[in-house]
């Protein structure tokens, strides 16, 4: 083919569809003034987003910026979302009208700033979407087909019908602007001006080369990327927008949104969330690089993709990984804020079992009750909600978040939860917009699967209702409450299959594993492993599974660890067996509620079980130094509260021994608040047992106060100051204050050689306390 003097191809396309969509045009492109076309180029938009625009197109008709899409087969969809269809597959995308509008008002707004434009006012830039396959069927109607060019027939205008006459669904008749041959010119030289260039597969992250975009969102885009020594390794690579800002205070905005995020994601080692690998900078701004699954699909996707397929085990099934995931990440004091269907990833959505990860952290917070450290400090949430999430977001997100910026709480995620929840049963987002949203929430007071779905069962109209609640007072408290619903709604949709499974972790309640132990109930999902509730021969255990194969090790070291112990206190292990390729520890149940549980509803605790918890907890302690032994992460919810000994009273028993094995250079394993915030002064920076009994002498003062120690104002880093705990003897009992004072004085003092030297001193110095009680202790009913 002749080369036209108005067709610019600036890089050659890779990829024979997109060559040969091109190759359509320009047969057909006419060769004179002042028609012009721009083939395969990028640019970088003031607000440092990277853009690649596969056609631009002048015509006296029109600026055209043209997105070509080529998927053979059926095309169908809506304004919001497309399935292409073909060979019994299917592949669902997000409209490319918005992306390809975007960009058409980026390079608008670049080609103003530009000197060739200076006597001229740039054209307004109509955004088109070529499906150039041959025979492509399109059964897109109404605003979903506006902007949608299909090849040129004799029976029917396509795209060239739309270059040269507007000729398309939703163009105007008339186009905006001048259009002839010294306009021509100008955005010509303005192109050149604006530093168009080659496509950005030349460019780089650290070692990995941006391929293709996967996806982008408010301030961020996310890059496929391939590594530049070994080529079959690839990355997800997120850069934050900094560099195009021009507002100081939008770069710093979007710069905290990067740290936030990747501040976040090293708290939550856990299978449910897309492992951040590193952080590093870019010439555009901070970048992340992430995990890459290549078969992963946004859940919004995943569900108008198997709508009709989806059984009630799969939608149970995400419901309770994503819930389950928060509910870990709740647990790290940690709260999402902004969890909607995109910012989850199902990584393989051709399986029976579909696995779901939850990523876009950036308006997330931690929040540290009393202790930090350098390693653990607090991550505070934005104000700028509105500029970092999308409209398709918002309309997931707890309706106070939008209003009051600085109302945080789990209850955020709690909506968001039921959000998702109802996506997944009707397959509908909440509503259109958030206008139509908030008026759903007032008239039904909260979201109702019934009001779409036929015969919903109540259970789950329940759940959806309830924690969508827009009254926060009403709504859910707790992920855990969460859960406790859907297991409800799970005995109302499903019957038991009594079936023996070969894996454990997809166990639902009334199947029977090797070894005929009946599943109860799945307790809760964590890092390395599953924890399910089961039966045999009229006994209750819980036994722990690994999650996958890679974490079997861990759970065969903490098996190990609990066969040396045969007390009351520590929980009783039956043995580690193997279940397929899982390795798995049989135990006994560590009581029906938790510690933590127990002062988060009751707040301290009453004197007699204080003086007796306590001392559960400190011999404990002992047990576990005697036997050169540790917990590493000893906290309320590792501790059960369970009926014991001869008069079966109320006592401690510590279980989760997961992080006994961790190596002690490791001084970030364990929970922030719990954790020692003085180890890093630590020469070296090691964990010790000092350290083991700081996280007990913490517990045992929740136990005494029900709320945290705290150090110098609360917020600074207590290992950058000069300071003690501040101890609220005012929370004591007044006939232990004194003594109480005395003992948390020294159990959490800054040098470590100044607290008490063995848990056997502390435990007798616990005691101590409690022998100068001259008043009876008050009765408590257990």
């Amino acid at each position: 083919m002749s080369k036209q003097k108005n067709w610019t191809t600036v890089t050659e396309s890779q990829h024979n569809w997109e060559r040969d969509a091109l190759d359509f045009v320009r047969e057909r492109f006419p060769a004179h003034e002042p028609y012009r076309a721009w083939a395969n180029f990028e640019f970088i938009a003031d607000d440092g987003s990277i853009n690649e625009v596969d056609l631009l197109v002048f015509t006296p008709r029109g600026f055209f910026l043209v997105e070509i899409k080529s998927h053979p087969g059926q095309l169908e969809g809506d304004a919001h979302s497309w399935t292409w269809r073909h060979e019994g597959r299917a592949q669902v995308v997000d409209n490319p009208l918005f992306l390809a509008n975007l960009k058409a008002k980026k390079l608008a707004s670049l080609l103003r700033r530009q000197r060739a434009m200076g006597k001229h006012r740039v054209p307004f830039i109509d955004a088109l979407v070529f499906c150039s396959a041959e025979g492509l069927q399109s059964k897109l109607d109404g605003n979903a087909a506006f902007h949608v060019c299909l090849r040129d027939t004799t029976n029917r205008p396509g795209i060239m019908a739309a270059l040269k006459s507007r000729n398309c669904p939703g163009l105007s008749v008339q186009p905006r602007g001048t259009f002839n041959r010294p306009m021509a010119k100008a955005v010509t030289r303005a192109l050149e001006q604006a530093g168009v260039r080659p496509s950005h597969r030349s460019r780089r992250v650290g070692d990995y080369e941006l391929k293709d975009l996967l996806d982008e969102g408010p301030g961020y885009q996310d890059f496929l990327g391939r590594h530049v020594g070994l080529e079959d390794t690839f990355r997800r690579i997120r850069i934050y927008l900094v560099q195009g800002e021009t507002d100081p205070q939008q770069q710093v905005i979007i710069r905290r949104a990067a740290e936030r995020e990747f501040r976040l994601l090293q708290a939550l080692e856990h299978r449910g969330v897309l492992r951040a690998m590193e952080f590093t900078n870019h010439e555009l701004g901070p970048a992340i690089i992430f995990q890459h699954h290549p078969k992963a699909v946004r859940l919004d996707h995943y569900v108008i993709r198997h709508k009709d397929q989806l059984t009630d085990d799969q939608r149970l099934g995400l419901a309770r990984q994503i819930a389950e995931t928060i509910g870990f990440a709740h647990r790290k004091h940690i709260v999402h804020r902004a969890l909607s269907p995109r910012s989850v990833l199902v990584l393989d959505p051709e399986s029976s079992v579909p696995r779901a990860v939850i990523t876009n952290w950036q308006l997330g917070y931690r929040r540290i009750i009393g202790t930090k450290t350098p390693l653990t400090r607090e991550v505070t949430a934005t104000i700028h909600v509105e500029q970092l999430s999308d409209d398709a977001t918002r309309l997931f997100m707890a309706p106070e978040t939008m209003v009051d910026a600085d109302s945080l709480g789990e209850h955020q995620d709690i909506f968001s939860l039921g959000a998702i929840c109802y996506n997944l049963f009707t397959g509908q987002s909440p509503a259109e917009n958030q206008v139509a949203l908030a008026e759903k929430l007032r008239t039904q007071r909260g979201l109702r699967v019934s009001a779409v779905l036929n015969g919903a069962p109540e259970a789950l109209d329940e759940l959806v209702q309830f924690s969508t609640d827009p009254d926060v007072s009403i709504r859910m408290e707790t992920v855990q409450d969460f859960l406790e619903y859907l297991d409800k709604v799970e005995d109302e949709l499903t019957t038991p299959s009594n079936q023996l499974v070969g894996d454990p972790t997809q166990a639902k309640p009334g199947d029977v594993l090797p070894g005929g132990h009946q599943v109860l109930r799945k307790i809760g999902t964590g890092s390395t492993a599953v924890a399910l509730l089961v039966t045999k021969d009229d006994r209750e255990y819980v036994m722990k599974v690994a999650v996958d194969p890679e974490h079997n090790s861990r759970v065969s070291d903490e098996g190990e660890v609990l066969s040396k112990f045969d007390d009351p206190l520590i929980v009783r292990s039956h043995g580690v067996m193997t279940i397929g390729d899982r390795v798995a520890i049989l135990m006994d149940r560590a009581g029906k509620t938790t510690l933590g549980q127990r002062i988060r509803q009751e707040g301290r605790l009453s004197l007699d079980l204080l003086q007796r918890f306590g001392d559960d907890l400190l011999e404990a302690v002992v047990l576990l130094e005697r036997e050169g032994l540790a917990h590493r992460d000893l906290k309320p919810d590792n501790i059960g509260v369970a009926l014991a000994g001869p008069d079966s009273a109320l006592h401690l028993v510590l279980f989760d021994f997961s992080l006994s094995r961790c190596s002690l250079e490791n001084i970030r394993a364990g929970t922030p608040g719990y954790l020692d915030p003085f180890l890093p002064l630590r020469k070296p920076p090691r964990w010790d047992l000092q350290a083991e009994r700081f996280a007990a002498a913490v517990t045992l003062y929740q136990m005494a106060t029900g709320a945290m120690p705290t150090w110098h104002d609360g917020v600074t880093d207590p290992s950058m100051v000069e300071c003690e705990a501040t101890i609220e003897g005012e929370r004591f009992f007044a006939n232990l204050r004194v003594e109480l004072t005395g003992f948390f004085r020294q159990a959490l003092r800054r040098n470590p050689r100044e607290r008490f030297d063995n848990a056997q001193q502390m435990l007798e110095a616990w005691r101590a306390i409690f022998s100068t009680v001259t008043a009876t202790l008050t009765a408590t009913d257990e």
